[in-house]
């Protein structure tokens, strides 16, 4: 080798040492930098045997990156979610406070029976109407507490979508700079590690893919297949939701025009942030809003009163919507059939109407059996004249309905106030004629037959917020008593307990629960209200085990891929270590040449 291609290679060697020591020295300086990852050189001979730095590499892992990035957005997903059910079970769901509806509505329940025990003391009477205050008080926070983390998950939606477009424009900056810088085959490492830290912060918002390139170009996509950025950014959209309404989602988030939350979603996201908020605004929190309304139905279901005539009234409770109220009972019953009954024959059977079976019973004429009209007013009169089963009185008017219509289909309907009051007749028995003393078993029914209606009863959305405390107990407690609307207590007897125990009743009834509420489908309020109490504890501790799952499994694949792409000083500091030796031995090459040079010249 001759002087000139030593010193030359030397000082080539000097050059490569000193552009890996600067990367050491980025590398160290870096070290606890998150996302940034290892950078080494291409060392290689080049002409005339010249050291040379091919190029700026550093340490990637695609399988480990994908899966740092899925791990993230769907911690970001079940965060929201358990976050929002927290601020839910702070509020109107913690045990320990004794503040839960089903603690309250339980409360009012013992008052009730205490009051029962001892109907002339009005201290009894003050407890049972702040226990039933206590109850709507709940029910109305309850649903301003809903209201309020569904406002705010709205809220977040459109944050997130302004955070999204930065994001994606930030990226665009990059990933020019990553391309152009890489066609020319400039250290774009630092640039590359920025704009994959980017990309995990937009893995925050939803589940991502990312394809790369020639030139380190990349191309992001959702997790349901939308583009998020292919040379230039796409644009995310969401208009804030103006109003919330009771049950009814909110508006839908967009990403290239295309919908990817809600029902109508042809590609609707999987996980993320945006995910999670959606899932919080329109699912977790209208669920629970449809148990505190089936909760305040239940409560005015249970106390509304019952008039001489008319359909039933509401009583302790009611609601500032009190169309909202009413439900409507109908069965069909059979179809008029003239020949089966005769003048004179008489028709019995019995009425079931809420919680009280009638004994129906009357004479029939000519009259009542010329059409199917003239039955049905018939009924009309009987079941008005019907009387329970057990007590005294009679119905009275405008309780149930009759009508035939045109074919001579018969139907039965009652409206109640709440919940559907159930209704249906059977037992029927007919008689040739009124002195007759056995059934007479050619006699029929007039074509009625035994039928009971559907008391399957439907949400009310938003009543939890509307329910309020009858002023009527607020001025004079002892109403609970002796009825709000209808006086139950005519002769003002301070032992009267009739009403409060049919209300006790009415609470511990079984009865049918609106679909969609993930809580009990039937059985009584209180049972309805501690199933209310479970959901939301067992929706809180699947949340949270989920969230500490994905925290774990996060932490883990970014331990991961930091051992696999990132920096560890030791490794750095025995690079470092040889670097000095290789920078030595270089001078001293440079050295020794430079001495052979001037004994070179010397001689001459």
């Amino acid at each position: 080798m001759s002087l000139t291609s030593a010193l030359n290679t030397a000082k080539s060697s000097l050059a490569a040492v000193q552009t890996q020591t600067a990367l050491v020295s980025r590398n160290i300086a870096n070290a606890n930098t998150e996302g940034a990852t290892m950078k080494y050189a291409t060392v290689v001979t080049g002409a005339g045997g010249r050291v040379e730095i091919r190029s700026i590499t550093q340490s990637s892992n695609t399988t480990l990156f994908r899966n740092m990035l899925d791990s993230t957005s769907n911690l970001s997903q079940t965060s929201v979610v358990q976050n929002g059910l927290n601020r839910i079970n702070e509020l109107v769901g913690d045990i320990q406070n004794k503040r839960t509806p089903a603690a309250l509505i339980g409360k009012f329940a013992d008052a009730l029976k205490a009051y029962a025990a001892s109907p002339n003391k009005y201290e009894f009477a003050r407890t049972a109407a702040d226990a039933a205050k206590d109850a709507v008080t709940v029910l109305n926070e309850g649903t301003a507490t809903v209201d309020k983390v569904r406002r705010d998950a709205d809220d977040q939606l459109v944050a997130a979508a302004g955070e999204m477009n930065k994001l994606l424009a930030d990226i665009k900056d990059l990933n020019e700079q990553v391309v152009s810088g890489t066609a020319a085959n400039r250290d774009i490492t630092d640039l590359a590690d920025k704009r994959d830290q980017l990309v995990a912060q937009l893995a925050q918002y939803v589940g991502i893919t990312v394809n790369v390139r020639g030139n380190n170009d990349i191309a992001i996509y959702t997790d349901s297949g939308v583009t998020l950025f292919d040379k230039i950014p796409r644009s995310v959209s969401f208009s804030t939701t103006q109003p919330l309404v009771d049950g009814k989602d909110g508006n839908g988030f967009r990403i290239d025009g295309i919908l990817v939350t809600g029902d109508d979603a042809m590609m609707p996201i999987k996980s993320g942030k945006i995910a999670g908020l959606v899932d919080l605004r329109d699912n977790v929190t209208t669920t629970y809003q449809s148990q505190l309304d089936e909760m305040a139905r239940g409560l005015i279901a249970a106390a509304s009163e019952r008039p001489a005539t008319g359909g039933d009234v509401t009583g302790i409770f009611t609601s500032v919507n009190a169309a909202a109220l009413k439900t409507t009972s109908t069965v069909d019953v059979g179809t008029f059939a003239a020949g089966t009954l005769a003048n004179g024959n008489v028709l019995s059977f019995d009425l079931q109407l809420g919680s009280t079976t009638y004994k129906v019973s009357g004479e029939v004429s000519a009259t009542d059996l010329a059409s199917s009209t003239a039955f049905a007013a018939k009924l009309q009169t009987m079941i008005a004249a019907a009387v329970p089963s057990a007590g005294t009185g009679t119905l009275g008017t405008g309780h149930v309905s009759v009508t035939a219509d045109a074919t001579g289909k018969l139907s039965l309907s009652a409206d109640g106030i709440g919940s559907k009051l159930a209704l249906g007749i059977s037992n029927f028995t007919s008689k040739a004629t009124t002195a007759a003393t056995t059934n007479d078993v050619t006699a029929k029914t007039g074509g009625l037959l035994a039928a009971t209606a559907d008391t399957t009863n439907a949400v009310i959305p938003g009543l939890a917020r509307l329910i309020t405390l009858s002023s009527a107990v607020t001025i004079d407690a002892t109403k609970i008593r002796d009825g709000v609307n209808v006086g139950y207590n005519a002769t003002n007897l301070g032992g009267f307990t009739d009403r409060l125990n049919a209300i006790q009743n009415a609470l511990n009834a079984v009865q049918s629960f609106g679909m969609g509420t993930d809580a009990a489908t039937s059985g009584s309020l209180t049972a309805f209200a501690a199933s209310s109490v479970s959901w939301l504890q067992d929706k809180r501790s699947s949340a949270t085990n989920a969230t500490e799952y994905r925290q774990t499994l996060l932490d883990q694949t970014k331990a991961t891929l930091s051992s696999a792409t990132g920096i560890d000083i030791n490794t750095e500091s025995l690079k470092m270590l040889d670097l000095e030796r290789a920078y030595q031995a270089s001078s001293k090459v440079l050295k020794t040449v430079d001495e052979m040079l001037k004994t070179l010249m010397d001689s001459i």
